[in-house]
């Protein structure tokens, strides 16, 4: 048996489940002529709808507000302590406040904006503790509140 490794690539395909499934060539075993994929599942990953293109949704930049349009109860939904809460859905929006595990948040909506640990979806929140109301990434909100973010879209 001979085993050769094949660069990364990926592909996002949607489950039945909701979760987005991330398919990754990351080995052949020649048995024959047979070529064996290996299903990597990205773990609280949430598809909001927005398939393999995000042609025609309009760029969000600093300093875009939008009305709370998410009815999600108020929680504790930070992933982890100082999160950064920015002014746009991008780290180079200037940085507003800082959210902690023991914060309240609001969510209000989400959009597209840059990609951070293969996140490019952003949530529009509330911290309530502070009332910074601001952006985070989707990666720095708790996956156990039942999704990672809103799943309102702001547009």
């Amino acid at each position: 048996m001979k085993l050769d490794r094949i660069p990364f690539t990926e592909r996002p395909a949607t489950s039945r489940a909701g979760t987005t499934v991330r398919f990754a060539l990351l080995s052949v075993v020649m048995v024959g002529l047979s070529i064996f994929l290996i299903p990597v599942v990205n773990a609280g990953s949430i598809d909001k709808g927005l398939g393999d293109s995000t042609a025609g949704r309009a760029a969000i930049s600093c300093g875009a507000r939008f009305a709370d349009r998410d009815t999600k109860p108020v929680g504790p939904y930070f992933a982890g302590n100082g999160v950064n809460i920015r002014t746009g859905p991008s780290t180079s929006c200037t940085s507003i406040g800082l959210g902690y595990l023991s914060h309240r948040v609001n969510y209000r909506c989400y959009g597209l904006g840059q990609s951070v640990s293969g996140w490019n979806t952003w949530t529009y929140l509330t911290d309530i503790t502070t009332g910074k109301t601001g952006w985070v990434n989707d990666s720095l909100l708790d996956p156990n509140s039942g999704s990672r973010g809103s799943l309102v879209p702001c547009q």
